[in-house]
């Protein structure tokens, strides 16, 4: 990939506007649970397993596109994900303020990050065996899968 490849893929995710937008703040959101573990621990309300699985699924995809240039993020299922994600939350009296607040949010993310590491051999993997388990989880429409695209190819 050419430096002016590089630039114009990251141009035209810049040019995705409010949905992009809208999709980085509430990603954001999402994540801000996992930087308040010592809070949670004090909530004693255990987060959804539909949640950490939702969390899980937004970072993995976020983590093996920002890796793989030939796969990029599918920014109306980001949306739509978190989007369900935080209407799940609040039919179950969750509010916004209290996501990071949940408890065993770290060690539920913790344990789904260590099956996708091993499933795919991703310690210590290269660009090539990211882009493999991306196109794989794709391919057999996993959660992290239908978050992702293919990058056109450009002729």
């Amino acid at each position: 990939m050419s430096a002016s490849d590089g630039h114009q893929r990251e141009t035209s995710r810049h040019d995705l506007g409010d949905t992009a937008m809208r999709t980085t703040l509430i990603s954001a959101f999402f994540l801000s649970a996992l930087s308040a573990p010592a809070i949670a621990q004090d909530a004693g309300r255990e987060a959804p397993a539909y949640y950490l699985d939702g969390l899980f699924a937004l970072a993995a995809a976020e983590n093996v596109a920002r890796f793989c240039p030939t796969l990029s993020i599918n920014l109306e299922a980001t949306s739509a994900l978190t989007t369900d994600l935080l209407a799940q939350l609040t039919e179950e009296g969750i509010a916004p303020e209290d996501i990071p607040k949940l408890a065993g949010v770290a060690e539920g993310f913790d344990a789904r990050q260590a099956e996708f590491m091993g499933r795919h051999a991703l310690q210590g993997a290269d660009i090539e065996t990211v882009c493999a388990a991306g196109r794989l989880e794709i391919a057999e429409a996993t959660p992290v899968g239908a978050l992702m695209r293919p990058v056109p190819l450009e002729n």
